[in-house]
């Protein structure tokens, strides 16, 4: 099965609700934020001033964003996002260089939080130390530990959207490996939560995508979800997630890949086209998308089968 990148999801989410996620992380801030002035999302200059942490491959989700404050002064926020499974003895130090490297470069007020989405319950390191002698210097950051938090304390928060992209976190990191159906009642919940809470459909469509490629299910239970879906929403337009965006769209995008890569054969397409034709009832067009063919192929390969009228 295809793996959902986490720390892409957690970059994006932050990047599309970041009203909401200083008004959840940084509730003692968030009044004094003056969003109508904007404010300026800088990642690339995190790459330039530490390229040794954005080498290929690195797990890091780091963004700096510029903010203002309503005293009219401008206020530096760096928010790291630390997506990971394991100990990473050199974080605070990492925190650390990512301060005094932008404070270096911009001379500007700087605050931290990093955010922690692993397993390690006991992992949650909230300072840097260095001792010299009589020299000492500390360095605190905020911190906050998806795992330590409760499901009630999330629920009673969701007047904030931001508190269902952390309690998706939170399902998933509670979710017994590989038992799908018990991530299949997560997404119901929160589904059912998300709805009622009465957002605008616009962010309603955003916190869906995140949730839906987070809480990563086989096509098989992702089909019976979506159906569900549709039967509590009347009209397809409004369906706040849109079909691009799906897991299961990607799964079988993925799929198919495979497909192409081992065989890369028509006749391996066409075989593939009246398998999921079967198991799914995909409309041409989406066929079309999920193989890479065109659209007269398709229907001739369906009428071949008489899967369709000639």
């Amino acid at each position: 099965m295809k793996n959902i990148n986490n720390d892409a999801q957690w970059k994006e989410i932050i990047t599309e609700l970041f009203e909401d996620f200083c008004a959840f992380f940084l509730p003692d801030i968030f009044p004094l934020i003056d969003f109508s002035k904007g404010y300026e999302f800088l990642e690339q200059e995190l790459k330039n001033i530490a390229p040794e942490f954005h080498k290929k491959g690195s797990k890091e989700t780091d963004k700096l964003a510029k903010v203002f404050l309503t005293n009219g002064k401008e206020q530096w926020l760096l928010i790291h996002i630390e997506v990971q499974g394991y100990l990473d003895k050199n974080f605070a130090e990492r925190m650390f260089t990512y301060f005094y490297r932008i404070f270096d470069k911009y001379h500007q007020q700087i605050e931290a939080i990093a955010i922690f989405t692993e397993k390690n319950s006991n992992f949650c390191p909230n300072r840097f130390v260095m001792n010299a002698f009589k020299t000492k210097l500390e360095y605190v950051y905020r911190t906050y530990k998806v795992i330590h938090q409760t499901e009630e304390n999330l629920v009673n928060q969701k007047s904030n959207a931001f508190a269902f992209c952390v309690l998706a976190q939170w399902y998933l990191l509670h979710n017994v490996e590989n038992d799908f159906d018990e991530r299949l009642q997560y997404k119901r919940k929160l589904f059912r939560m998300l709805l009622e809470a009465g957002y605008v459909k616009n962010k309603i469509h955003k916190i869906m995508i995140f949730m839906d490629n987070l809480l990563f299910l086989p096509v098989d239970l992702e089909t019976n979800f979506r159906k569900e879906i549709s039967q509590q929403i009347k009209n397809k337009e409004d369906m706040p997630l849109t079909w691009e965006n799906s897991n299961m769209f990607q799964s079988l995008v993925w799929e198919a890949q495979q497909v192409s890569k081992l065989e890369g054969k028509l006749e391996t397409k066409k075989e593939s086209i009246i398998r999921y034709f079967h198991r799914f009832g995909l409309e041409i067009d989406k066929m079309c998308i999920i193989f890479d063919v065109e659209h007269d192929f398709v229907i001739q390969t369906l009428k071949e089968n008489k899967l369709i009228k000639l």
